[in-house]
């Protein structure tokens, strides 16, 4: 960025583009510099959600913020994850595809005790 604000003061027109911005590993930022003056800066695409250049202009915990919102959002869960019905369900999976499986019990699920010493 800071790069990007000194090629713009010193008469470059242009910008940063973000390839697959959603990635943790395959994001890469590229900088596009162009000298024309009569260069227009294309618009960002969207899908729905905020565009990514406005993402861009984040700061680092207000990303962070907006990733946790936005896979919160996209995995609507009506069941708690690791509850006794998601636990009965995985195993039966596994059943399904032939790994081995320790058997339910009327404790499957539960909570243990906490040891105080």
């Amino acid at each position: 960025m800071l790069i990007a604000s000194s090629a713009l003061k010193a008469g470059f027109t242009g910008g940063v583009v973000v390839d697959y911005p959603n990635s943790s590993k395959a994001k890469k930022h590229y900088l596009c510099l162009s000298f024309e003056r009569s260069y227009n800066i294309p618009t960002a695409i969207e899908d729905g959600k905020e565009s990514e250049f406005e993402v861009d202009q984040m700061g680092e915990n207000q990303r962070r913020k907006y990733v946790k919102r936005k896979r919160r959002n996209q995995n609507d869960h009506t069941t708690s994850v690791k509850s006794a019905d998601w636990i009965k369900r995985k195993k039966e999976k596994h059943r399904r595809r032939g790994k081995e499986v320790k058997r339910d019990s009327k404790y499957t699920g539960r909570r243990r005790k906490s040891k105080r010493f």
